[in-house]
């Protein structure tokens, strides 16, 4: 929650593409990890404002991953919780092919 302490320790960084809307990224301070992010997205309805919160950080062979996040765009909010991360795994074919009309 904004003016937490936990939110006092996250520094601020504005970012502007070439093409799209600036966002803002917000990195703990102490571990350096994307907590938050918020912008504004171009879609066939309009301009939707957006955020996502990051968390449950783990290391996953080397690399930190966040196992949870949740994105609020506009009025609806989804949660992603990762139960495991694998890399390099083999997945049949079968996966890829298109399902018949």
């Amino acid at each position: 929650r904004p003016g937490s302490p936990e939110w006092q320790r996250l520094a601020d960084v504005p970012g502007t593409p070439t093409t799209g809307h600036p966002a803002i990224a917000c990195f703990d301070s102490r571990t350096h990890l994307r907590a938050f992010q918020q912008g504004k997205q171009s879609t066939p309805q309009g301009e939707v404002p957006y955020s996502a919160r990051l968390s449950d950080w783990r290391e996953v062979e080397g690399v930190k991953l966040p196992f949870r996040e949740e994105t609020t765009a506009g009025p609806m909010t989804v949660e992603a919780k990762l139960a495991e991360v694998k890399f390099n795994q083999k997945l049949p074919p079968d996966l890829f092919k298109m399902p018949r009309p």
